[in-house]
């Protein structure tokens, strides 16, 4: 097969209506490749385009003292190649190109290995979702299944809603003092991202309440794309957690797409306690790759 002709090109020239066909098609999924998340979520990025757009590989990007290196965004999960399937990446290729162009890398990238290159395997958690929701259930934890009566007998509810700042505001309480490294501009790049989802049909905002009350106890917004849910932002209040609204919410999710052929992406994670929280669910593994590389 003859190999594909490669170009960079910054984002203001690409054709964006030819990148978001090929997300749209490609043999996995990434609802962070699409055009509009990375125009919200990236300070900078251009593009790595194979052929005429049957692979395409974004790279956001910064510049410090001068030079220019890819990052690990935030409120973003891993980069991906996005290609049709049955279409091989030459792997070494793609790190001389990437040298050419940047002298540092630190991010994290899904369904490629760079040989040679010293990587991080991190973990991510999904359930599939195409069984009943008894035979889901029947693999949660016993401790899983406790909370969720306890959620239960202390009145959790859940309901759609349409606030995103809802959500953020909620976060930004629960976790900002351990999040310092999502500063002021992070977030509002996170909510602009989050409201173009919405307007995309590709994101949904939802809140627990206790006892169909009004004030929220947990609250969060869940990115989908084809056949994928991501649990993408989410935070209880300290009542909330109490409730184990959290528990409850994941659940819900379970039980309103159950017996269907989708996935439900818990986004993570290596944190300890958090992936303790996500096995109660009995979840599949699935592993990507942080990459550290100075590139001289």
């Amino acid at each position: 097969m003859k190999p594909l002709s490669t170009i960079v090109l910054p984002s203001a020239q690409i054709d964006l209506q030819k990148w978001d066909a090929c997300v749209a098609s490609s043999s996995h999924q990434n609802v962070f490749m699409y055009s509009f998340s990375l125009n919200a979520l990236c300070e900078n990025w251009s593009g790595i385009i194979w052929g005429d757009y049957e692979a395409v590989l974004p790279l956001p990007w910064r510049k410090k003292w001068g030079l220019k290196y890819m990052y690990q965004v935030p409120f973003m999960a891993s980069l991906s190649v996005m290609q049709q399937p049955n279409l091989s990446i030459d792997i070494p290729a793609l790190q001389q190109l990437l040298r050419k162009h940047f002298r540092f890398l630190h991010i994290d990238i899904q369904h490629i290995f760079f040989e040679n290159w010293t990587v991080r395997k991190r973990v991510n958690f999904y359930l599939p979702l195409n069984n009943s929701y008894t035979e889901i259930s029947s693999n949660y934890t016993n401790e899983c299944t406790k909370n969720l009566r306890k959620a239960i007998n202390r009145g959790c509810t859940l309901k759609r809603i349409y606030s995103t700042e809802t959500v953020f505001t909620l976060y930004q309480n629960a976790y900002g003092s351990l999040q310092q490294q999502h500063i002021n501009n992070n977030y509002t790049a996170a909510i602009t991202f989050a409201k173009e989802a919405m307007q995309q049909n590709k994101a949904s905002v939802w809140q627990v309440t206790q006892n169909n009350n009004d004030e929220p106890i947990f609250a969060a917004i869940v990115l989908h794309d084809k056949n994928r849910y991501y649990y993408w932002l989410g935070a209880p209040t300290e009542n909330g957690r109490y409730c184990r609204a959290t528990y409850f919410f994941i659940d819900e999710m379970i039980k309103m797409h159950c017996q269907t052929d989708t996935i439900f992406d818990f986004e993570g994670s290596d944190i300890e306690n958090v992936a303790h929280f996500y096995q109660q669910f009995s979840p599949k593994s699935e592993y990507y790759f942080e990459v550290k590389k100075f590139l001289f």
